[in-house]
């Protein structure tokens, strides 16, 4: 059985078919994803253990890979290993393949954030976690992979079913094509100067997005990177943290995101960079 919640292209090899059944799809390129988005993914049973997998393609008939196939899948390729890296026991390497130009990596089930948040109450989600696995991946591909700028939001952050392990997806959306055109140009001061403003601002999002999930009334937060008084600010990002504390956050995560919403914020205060 196979639910699609569009009418294009499904992506599921002979392979596949044989090892899992019961396929559903997660995430296509017309579910309001990143417009950068390369990826089809679908959750399925595993035949031999009853397990709940999720796959992951890489979309090529997408317009991104079109345009430059090379980058689609180099950047796919470099996603898949560094998930194999930093979560070596959630990857079914027996299951991923290529197949007919279709890279396909199946790992334990992981949902999107965007979908997480309308399933499951705003407790479930442990910020501390979210802000520690987001940020080791922002930093780890601001040193290996220098001409990805993403934004911070919910359709682009993962996490493993019955855990708190969270993860950035699809790095396409990251990859703008004059972002890179601009850095090929850069002295070495000018990439680190660009570098550390796309971290700070990620950072700042990344607070936001916490925010959010610790059900923060939006009001007080959704304008706070519009406020270009610094008194303003810090009397707005003063209220902010009072709702935190109301909230029964623990006093590390209250200094954490203190620092994370900073007017001027200094990214070596999170982790190095």
């Amino acid at each position: 059985m196979l639910k699609v919640n569009h009418s294009g292209k499904v992506y599921i090899t002979p392979r596949l078919k044989a090892t899992h059944t019961d396929f559903e799809q997660v995430h296509s390129n017309e579910d309001n994803q990143p417009s950068n988005s390369y990826v089809q993914s679908y959750n399925a049973i595993c035949r031999a253990t009853g397990e709940t997998h999720t796959i992951t393609i890489l979309d090529t008939s997408c317009s991104f890979y079109k345009k430059d196939p090379n980058l689609a899948s180099t950047l796919f390729i470099q996603e898949m290993l560094y998930l194999t890296s930093r979560f070596r026991e959630k990857i079914k390497i027996e299951y991923s393949e290529f197949y007919e130009n279709m890279i396909v990596l199946v790992t334990k089930r992981h949902e999107v954030l965007s979908q997480a948040v309308s399933k499951h109450p705003k407790d479930q989600f442990d910020v501390a976690k979210l802000i520690e696995g987001i940020a080791t991946d922002l930093n780890y591909i601001q040193t290996k992979a220098e001409t990805l700028n993403f934004t911070i939001q919910l359709n682009n952050i993962s996490r493993f079913a019955y855990s708190n392990e969270y993860f950035l997806i699809n790095w396409a959306s990251g990859a703008e094509h004059d972002l890179i055109d601009k850095t090929e140009s850069m002295c070495a001061q000018n990439f680190e100067d660009l570098r550390r403003l796309q971290i700070a601002k990620q950072i700042f999002e990344l607070g936001l997005l916490s925010l959010q999930l610790m059900d923060v009334d939006s009001q007080e937060w959704q304008d706070l990177g519009n406020i270009k008084s610094s008194s303003i600010y810090n009397a707005a990002l003063e209220a902010i943290m009072k709702s935190v504390e109301s909230k029964n956050q623990s006093p590390q995560i209250q200094s954490i995101l203190r620092k994370m919403l900073q007017k001027h914020l200094k990214p070596e205060e999170l982790f190095a960079v």
